[in-house]
């Protein structure tokens, strides 16, 4: 066993720990906020927002000694076996793997690595079922390890750099954990171990995380700033320049210190990468062809990048928050060309045009980004975020303490507490959950509400008066906040949250269809705690007569039973009375 931290390291991380514990997570026990806070450190390079972070902890029993697994294709994250199995095989494809360990104790443990050990190479075997797992796995891991196998084999044919790592973080030091230690020793184990039970690994780590390290994490700031480097710029009087970019500074702007491509950079281009296109393949002999072809940005319609921010000389621009709102085909295949043959490109002097315009007017940004999205073939969801409903709901939430997170991860970017924050596709399920009474389509398929116009527009209605969407915030985090103490599964608690969203309201108003203006008026601190524990009763009379699954959460026939139930809860309350009382 490594011994504990230094004395220093040990008292700033736990004076980070109680802060940010008081801040974003009060109600969290100290070991899961631990395990919360780890992932989100261990994370930070990746794309990934907090109820993306929440979803990949899985350590509650029957974990197999892993408190997070997260699975990341090209950077973005996949979370659940159905995105898995929408998953298409395409070239160059990169699949993450990313395991963490977070204890509180104050070293590291020979017997951790060893279950991890375990644990994985049992994953790892795709010729066993989770069914037939040692530890018979808790529904989160079973939905991690259905996720990634799902994924595994629908990325196969194409041959993916596949790397896992696994990260094993304490309160230790470690300085402790020598090349030559016990710990070094099983570790190696580990990594040698894993690729060895299916090939199709590319790379395995093993990296334990100290107090010290975790302390280091915490004061690196998210990347907001970037530079680009220009070989010929001209400026216009409205803030726009127009650049000839070498192909190689183009590379390093895209992307991060180890090369891997900075995904969040092209949040805001809706157009998926077309691998097999027309277009893709000659952007493709283009670069490879360059000893005889002309310089690459006359065959190129170049890159254009919006941010909030853009200053600097013509040589050196600075750039905040930039988002590539078009060109992805052209960054993709030049991030391609440079990972394949880096020696050679190294030398290149090709150049590719560059738009950048700057914008303090988050209005004007959006219309640039939809005007350019709209003249490609894009997915329906990716322009919601630009509707001027998310606007007018990301300038009023802050009077009723919440963030609504139009932006995936803007608010997080800025330190904002994650109980504070609501994603659009949370604030969509809560309204799925009291306004629709669909809690079932909000447990299991949120995503068909912005696949489809006419459903989406039954969500995020013009007609809706706006209070009621901060009520279902609301409601939405009094609720969550509920379940964290009253129910002690993870998986049971994703399960009941939806119901128990839409029975709580219904039982604080004493009617099965409150009046619109008693709901747009409800917050979730007028809640009851009694009124609360009512609505878990029913739902969890509901979960258990249809199966005590998260399938039964997902049924139509649980959300009739919830439903069934609550009538009779309201009939057997005499004339349906209003709970009263102030919140416990």
């Amino acid at each position: 066993m490594a011994k504990g931290a230094n004395a220093s390291d040990a008292i700033i991380l736990n004076n980070i720990l109680t802060q940010q514990r008081q801040e974003l997570a009060p109600t969290l026990k100290e070991s899961e906020f631990f395990e919360l806070f780890c992932a989100r450190e261990i994370l930070r390079s990746y794309t990934i927002g907090p109820s993306e972070i929440q979803a990949g902890l899985v350590g509650k029993g029957n974990d197999g000694g892993i408190d997070g697994m997260y699975l990341f294709v090209d950077g973005a994250p996949v979370a659940s076996p159905e995105h898995a199995s929408a998953l298409r095989p395409k070239r160059n494809v990169e699949m993450d793997l990313v395991f963490i360990q977070a204890t509180t104790e104050p070293g590291f443990h020979i017997n951790r690595i060893t279950r991890i050990r375990e644990t994985a190479c049992e994953i790892f075997d795709l010729n066993r079922s989770t069914d037939g797992l040692s530890e018979n796995p808790n529904p989160q891991l079973r939905n991690a390890i259905d996720t990634f196998r799902i994924a595994q084999g629908r990325l196969a044919s194409s041959f993916p750099t596949f790397n896992v790592s696994f990260h094993y973080a304490s309160k230790g030091d470690t300085a402790a954990v020598t090349p030559a230690s016990t710990l070094s020793k099983k570790a190696r184990e580990l990594e040698k171990a894993v690729p060895a039970q299916l090939a199709s690994i590319s790379k395995c780590t093993f990296q334990f995380i100290g107090a010290r390290g975790l302390v280091r994490l915490t004061s690196t700031p998210p990347q907001l700033d970037f530079t680009l480097r220009c070989k010929e710029t001209f400026s216009s009087e409205h803030g726009g320049y127009v650049s000839l970019v070498q192909l190689k500074d183009y590379f390093s702007f895209i992307t991060d210190q180890r090369g891997h491509r900075l995904d969040y950079l092209f949040d805001s281009n809706v157009r998926d990468y077309q691998p097999e296109s027309g277009v893709n393949e000659d952007i493709e002999r283009t670069l490879e062809s360059k000893d005889a072809a002309p310089d690459f940005w006359w065959l190129n319609n170049g890159v254009t990048i919006v941010a909030s921010k853009v200053g600097g000389d013509l040589k050196l621009l600075n750039i905040r928050e930039p988002q590539i709102v078009n060109g992805l085909q052209t960054s993709y295949e030049i991030f391609k060309y440079f990972g394949n043959n880096h020696d050679a490109a190294i030398a290149d002097e090709r150049r590719v045009l560059v738009r950048t315009i700057g914008s303090p007017s988050p209005e004007v940004m959006d219309q640039i980004i939809r005007a350019t999205n709209r003249q490609t073939s894009i997915k329906p969801a990716s322009l919601w975020a630009t509707d001027s409903i998310h606007r007018d709901l990301e300038q009023l939430f802050p009077s009723a303490g919440l963030y609504y997170d139009r932006r995936k991860s803007y608010w997080q970017n800025r330190n904002t507490p994650l109980d504070e924050i609501i994603s659009i596709t949370e604030l969509a399920q809560a309204v799925i959950s009291i306004v629709l009474r669909e809690p079932d389509m909000a447990r299991a398929r949120p995503a068909k509400f912005f696949s489809d116009h006419a459903q989406y527009k039954r969500v995020f209605n013009r007609e809706t008066p706006i209070d009621v969407f901060i009520a279902c915030a609301s409601i939405r985090k009094r609720a969550g906040s509920f379940l964290k103490s009253a129910v002690e599964s993870r998986g049971q608690r994703n399960d009941l949250l939806y119901y128990v969203m839409m029975l709580a309201p219904r039982i604080q108003a004493g009617a099965m269809t409150p009046r619109t203006a008693t709901l747009a008026a409800m917050r979730g601190d007028d809640i009851a705690q009694k009124t609360l524990q009512s609505a878990l009763k029913v739902a969890k009379a509901s979960y258990d007569e249809c199966g005590g699954t998260d399938v039964a959460a997902k049924s139509v026939e649980m959300r009739a039973a919830a439903k069934k139930h609550l009538r009779e809860f309201l009939a057997a309350s005499h004339k349906n009375p209003k709970p009263s009382g102030p919140k416990q």
